[in-house]
């Protein structure tokens, strides 16, 4: 599925600065319990310097290197919102090849 390229470089710069551990998580609560429902989607719960941080191991496609990212809650959450928001764009903007009578442009 392709990706508007607005969200697929938030993504990317989200996984790049979580992946080497500079992203910021002054957000995140220095305390707490572990979100259930995001260990339920298979996040491991990590905690580092206080905050709560929930690690996936993803590969990047075509290649065989597996990386670790880690983000918060709230970075995951606004991940999610990019995503459903880029989903309503591509649907809002119809067929990319509309050809003959298909078409309702």
């Amino acid at each position: 599925m392709a990706q508007a390229p607005a969200a697929a470089s938030a993504h990317t710069s989200t996984a790049a600065a979580t992946a080497t551990g500079t992203a910021s998580a002054t957000n995140a609560p220095a305390g707490g319990d572990p979100d259930p429902a995001l260990v339920k989607e298979g996040y491991r719960v990590v905690r580092r310097q206080g905050t709560i941080l929930y690690c996936q191991t993803q590969t990047v496609t075509g290649t065989k290197f597996a990386s670790t990212v880690c983000m918060t809650a709230e970075q995951i959450q606004e991940l999610k919102r990019e995503t459903e928001q880029s989903k309503r764009l591509l649907i809002r903007s119809g067929p990319a090849n509309c050809v003959g009578s298909q078409c309702s442009n």
